[in-house]
């Protein structure tokens, strides 16, 4: 039984709406609703529901999920000890960073025995072979498609039962239910129903997102909630770094990240993440100092740039690459009221070396000691790391797990480490080699210039 209805079609997101409305509630875009006849199938509601079969967790005895090797330790250590039997994960990531290329690796380097399947809406199968013998793929164990329909999909994977499927991306992905692709309910529609294969027929589905201009996931936010695992993949361009985060594991730990380094035949491991982003420099410059982030149970060891200089603007500029913009302008703020320094006829720029991003606040002090070197046009002492977080106040307060980044810092030839004296109050003495230096407020860093 049909009946004709017009519906509102929004002609950016291709969402629909019973009514019109003057801004589309899915992307927000201003007068894009466009009526449009429509066929409504009604359906008559019978209950034919069943009750569901009841299991005690005490009944019988749960095992751990089944995890394989990805072919790459750092991978594996992100995803919490390797890829889970069952589970759904998605990665995403701006195009070029290599998503692609990191999937067809590690299809390559799976140790499993069942058929690997590769779905492409993106590439045809020749593309894809090319690509892949660049890689130097030589895993016979793989199979390609070339098809966007989430049904012949579906019906492919309950038939030939594999045991590692990647679909190449989720935004080409078909749905008949949802009649235009990309739109976000068929993102969701086809997450929902790749997820439901996974639990049915336990095997590893892994799924290729894009992200917008903002860097967000192109989707519904709701479609993280419903994979298991969340990637991304960062990095600049310019850069060869690629930097693998775990935003969400529902099988291990989150925050983690891996260090990978894009080469001609590939992605290729970092040997020591923990100073991959450090530059050889032999001699201390005016303007850098080095801090320690801590990225889930990792220590990365990051320079920090700054450069202070004469605006040629009514308005000076204040740029932040790595950095979030308003916290620079709170540091400057406090540099101002504290030290009585004057920034504001000067520019000032603040860039992390290696395109990578500052998430946590232990990276305060560091940007404060990079200021007031350039300002004062004095290196700081070499092989000086510091971290710590600076208040309103002036002052510094502890950050969490400080010892694990002095005993890195230790390991990797740091002289001696600026911190902030509530958490140097912690530690024993003559517990490490390297010179600890505890400072209590921003006044105490007059003496270091």
């Amino acid at each position: 039984m049909t009946k004709e209805k017009n519906i509102f079609v929004c002609s950016n997101c291709k969402e629909t709406s019973t009514k019109w409305l003057g801004r589309c509630p899915y992307c927000g875009a201003w007068g894009t609703m466009q009526e449009q006849a429509a066929e409504l199938e009604v359906k008559k509601k019978n209950n034919t529901a069943k009750v569901l079969k009841m299991s005690c967790i005490s009944d019988e005895e749960f095992e751990d999920s089944k995890r394989f090797d990805s072919g790459f330790a750092e991978v594996n250590r992100v995803l919490g000890g390797g890829l889970v039997e069952g589970g759904l994960t998605l990665i995403c990531g701006e195009p070029g960073m290599g998503k692609s290329t990191l999937l067809l690796q590690i299809c390559n380097k799976i140790k499993i025995t069942k058929p690997i399947f590769y779905f492409s809406g993106e590439e045809n199968t020749k593309q894809i072979k090319l690509r892949a013998s660049r890689l130097k793929v030589t895993n016979e164990n793989i199979f390609l498609f070339s098809n966007t329909d989430i049904e012949a999909i579906e019906e492919t994977v309950k038939q030939k039962s594999p045991g590692f499927v990647v679909i190449d991306s989720i935004q080409t992905v078909q749905c008949k239910e949802t009649a235009f692709t990309s739109s976000i309910s068929q993102v969701k529609e086809a997450t929902i129903r790749l997820m439901q294969l996974a639990k049915e027929q336990n095997i590893m589905i892994f799924v290729v997102g894009h992200v917008n201009k903002e860097g967000a996931l192109a989707g519904p936010k709701v479609l993280e909630h419903i994979v298991d695992t969340v990637l991304y993949l960062e990095g600049e361009r310019s850069s060869s770094y690629r930097i693998l985060r775990t935003v969400k594991n529902r099988f291990g730990p989150t925050s983690e990240v891996a260090i990978l380094d894009m080469e001609e035949n590939g992605l290729v491991e970092i040997d020591d993440p923990a100073t991959a982003m450090l530059d050889d420099n032999p001699e201390p410059v005016p303007g850098t100092c080095v801090t320690g982030l801590l990225e889930g149970t990792r220590v990365l060891f990051l320079e920090i740039q700054a450069l202070v200089t004469k605006s040629s603007f009514a308005m000076p500029r204040r740029t932040a690459a790595g950095i979030d913009y308003n916290r620079i302008c709170v540091l400057l703020a406090v540099l101002e009221k504290r030290l009585g320094l004057n920034f504001g006829s000067l520019d000032a720029y603040v860039n992390v070396v290696g395109g990578f991003r500052l998430n946590e606040p232990g990276a305060d002090l560091a940007i404060v000691l990079a200021l007031l070197s350039t300002v004062k046009d004095k290196p700081i002492m070499k092989k000086t790391v510091a971290f710590g977080e600076v208040d309103l106040t002036g002052g510094l307060r502890s950050i969490t797990n400080a010892k694990l980044r002095v005993q890195e810092a230790q390991r990797l030839g740091f002289e001696r480490c600026i911190l902030p004296s509530t958490t140097l109050n912690k530690f024993r003495p003559k517990e490490f080699k390297i010179e600890l230096i505890g400072i209590q407020s921003l006044k105490e860093l007059k003496s270091f210039f």
